[in-house]
Formats: C-alpha cells, sequence, structure tokens
C-alpha cells in the first residue's frame, strides 16, 4: 500500500513541485541579500519567514488534497474503500507517505539553508547555531504532523482542493499576523505549530509550549479524522 501511494505520488505535478517548494525560500532570500551585510540572527530569521510562516502551511494542505480528496475527483474513492483493508491501514499509508514527503521537504529546506548561508556569508554555520537550528527543525517537523490530518480532514470532508488551500492561507495570514507581532494568542491557533519554533530568537526555543501544542493538536486531529474515515460514506 505504501508502494502504491507513493507511486500515486510520483505521478502527480506535486513531486516535480518539491525541491521547489523545499528551495524557494533559501535560494528567493540568498538572491534578494547578496552582497548585503547581515548577521547570521538576521539571515535565519529572514529565511525562515518566508519558508515556516508563508510557504510549508500551504504545502501541507495540497499534499493532504492530493492523497485525500484526489481520490474523489478521479472517481477512485469507491474503489479504494472495497479494497481488503480497513479503512485505518488506508489513511495510515496515505498519511506515512504525506509526513515522508514534508520529511524529504523540511531536509532539502535545510541543507539548502545551510549551503546558500555558506555561500551568503562565506563560512560555514557556527556549531552553536547549526545545533540551535537543528533543534528548531525537529520541532518544526513534529509541527508540520500534528496538523497533516487536520488538513487531511478538511480534504476528506470537502472532497475538494479548494477548502484545505484556503484553511492554508487563512491560517498563513494568521501566523504573519500574531507571530510577528508577539501577541499571545498565536499560542491559541492550532496552526501556529507549524511556524512556532521560529517565533523566538537564536537560542531561547520555546520547547515547552510548543511541545504542549503538538500533544494537544495532533491526537485531536487524528482523532477527528479518524473519526470522520469510519462513519463517511463513499459513493
Amino acid at each position: 500500500m505504501l508502494y502504491c501511494e507513493w507511486l500515486k505520488f510520483r505521478k502527480s505535478p506535486l513531486f516535480w513541485a518539491l525541491p521547489a517548494v523545499s528551495l524557494f525560500g533559501p535560494l528567493l532570500f540568498m538572491v534578494m541579500r547578496l552582497g548585503e551585510p547581515m548577521s547570521w540572527e538576521g539571515y535565519l530569521s529572514n529565511e525562515k519567514l518566508m519558508y515556516a510562516f508563508m510557504t510549508v502551511t500551504l504545502w501541507i494542505a495540497l499534499l493532504a488534497s492530493q492523497i485525500i480528496s484526489k481520490e474523489y475527483t478521479d472517481f477512485t474513492a469507491s474503489v479504494l474503500y472495497t479494497y481488503p483493508r480497513s479503512r485505518m491501514s488506508i489513511i495510515f499509508t496515505k498519511l506515512i507517505i504525506a509526513f515522508l514527503i514534508l520529511l524529504a521537504s523540511t531536509f532539502i529546506e535545510f541543507i539548502g539553508m545551510y549551503i546558500t548561508i555558506w555561500i551568503f556569508k562565506g563560512e560555514p554555520l557556527p556549531t552553536e547555531l547549526l545545533t540551535d537550528q537543528l533543534a528548531r527543525a525537529g520541532l518544526f517537523l513534529l509541527g508540520q504532523l500534528a496538523v497533516l490530518p487536520l488538513f487531511a480532514l478538511f480534504s476528506q470532508i470537502s472532497r475538494s482542493l479548494l477548502v484545505p488551500v484556503l484553511v492554508a492561507v487563512a491560517a498563513t495570514i494568521t501566523n504573519l499576523s500574531l507571530g510577528l507581532s508577539g501577541s499571545k494568542y498565536f499560542w491559541y491557533s492550532p496552526f501556529s505549530v507549524v511556524a512556532a519554533p521560529y517565533v523566538s530568537g537564536i537560542g531561547n526555543i520555546e520547547t515547552g509550549k510548543i511541545v504542549m501544542l503538538i500533544v494537544i493538536v495532533f491526537p485531536v486531529s487524528l482523532a477527528a479524522l479518524l473519526m470522520h474515515t469510519f462513519k463517511m460514506e463513499v459513493k
């Protein structure tokens, strides 16, 4: 089943969009700032503004739509759910593939960031900053995992691409407005878990709040997705 889901993704336009989405932030910011002096902290925070705050939520929505709603737009859902497999195994297979894709995009983005910073600054990222960024990337990946079932649920309920994308756009605007202003209400949004690792300064990760968000958002969104999966009617 995992291989079948991989083949579906491999044949979709999102497969070819993967490197472009992952490297969009690092390359764009390098081109914009090339030759302009900037501190390590300034470079890192601005590059993550483009990816963590402005790109990844929409990317998660598109992946969720690819693995869920495309079954309905291609009229394959009725066949899929008649396989001699439980609905739970089907939905978990889809989530695993989507998470592996998110893992790949996060890895490509991180490597792209490291290389472009090296080009931009003429020296490798200092060890303490590299450790800080690795810790943030780990929490960032867990945050993506936490909201993935939520976007899969939106896609499954609407059976279309439009609703998850609209939710992602609204979440992106909310994260930008609340996160960058330092509002306490940022932490009340389930979608903030994606951008939360990058709202604090270097060496000051708000790990407790982020982990709390992940612990709340992931099981709730996964439970809601599974409940709808078991109760939905497939035509």
